[in-house]
């Protein structure tokens, strides 16, 4: 738990992870965000989506998940750290927050590629592909091989490359159609973390997307507090989360 590691002195010293996701905006302008400026610990920014060399425009997503890591926000009623809040980051744009394609996939290896190439410890990355706008791009259960799925296959490489490589399960576990209620991709992926969400009374949480893979393993391969999980938005108010962080 945060507490326990913060009283040990675990909080992400030395340590640099890259987020993955749609967008960090206000992460360059508001108060919880502003210790990282401070200490110089924003190492690198890059926006694969539109090349805006901007990424704290466009979603905030990854705002809400850089916050549950690196924020440190605290006044006279209240306060709220991130787990690894004396971490260093690199921010990445892979997700294009108005469509599902392939691409999107292809951005996410861009990404670990760049986080590689900065010495990245960890990748973080709550993202997911399983259906997009063009039908015939879907993936099949039979997919879920780790071997298939182009963001799978470069997760699987940037583990192998001695990155930790932590990604979330999905958001789809309480799905109609059994099939959708599996794991996204790249959480299929060999010798990663794939996350899932539990409530506070550790069962699991009704939307987190459930395993196993199509060749047997065991996923998702550990689980967190995901629902009512305190996060920062651009208008510095503590929220519980939605169902997509």
């Amino acid at each position: 738990r945060q507490d326990h590691m913060h009283s040990d002195n675990l909080k992400g010293q030395n340590m640099l992870i890259a987020v993955l996701d749609n967008g960090y905006r206000g992460v360059n302008e508001y108060t919880p965000f502003q210790h990282l400026w401070e200490n110089d610990r924003i190492i690198a920014t890059k926006d694969f989506v539109q090349n805006s060399g901007n990424v704290f425009q466009f979603g905030e997503h990854g705002t809400s998940v850089l916050s549950i890591m690196a924020a440190k926000y605290q006044n006279d009623s209240t306060y709220f750290y991130g787990i690894a809040n004396e971490a260093s980051y690199i921010l990445c744009i892979t997700e294009e927050g108005g469509s599902e394609d392939r691409i999107e996939e292809y951005n996410w290896l861009l990404g670990a590629e760049f986080a590689d190439s900065l010495g990245a410890d960890v990748i973080n990355s709550s993202l997911g592909y399983k259906t997009f706008d063009i039908e015939e791009h879907d993936y099949t259960i039979e997919d879920l091989d780790g071997k298939t799925a182009i963001s799978s296959l470069a997760a699987s490489m940037a583990a192998l490359k001695g990155m930790v490589v932590v990604v979330s399960a999905g958001n789809s576990g309480n799905s109609s159609n059994q099939d959708r209620r599996l794991i996204n991709h790249p959480s299929d992926a060999n010798n990663i973390i794939t996350v899932g969400s539990v409530r506070v009374d550790f069962s699991r949480s009704d939307f987190s997307s459930i395993g196993a893979t199509a060749d047997g393993r065991t996923k998702p391969d550990v689980a967190a507090f995901g629902d009512a999980t305190a996060v920062s938005y651009t208008h510095l108010r503590a929220h519980e989360t939605r169902h997509d962080l």
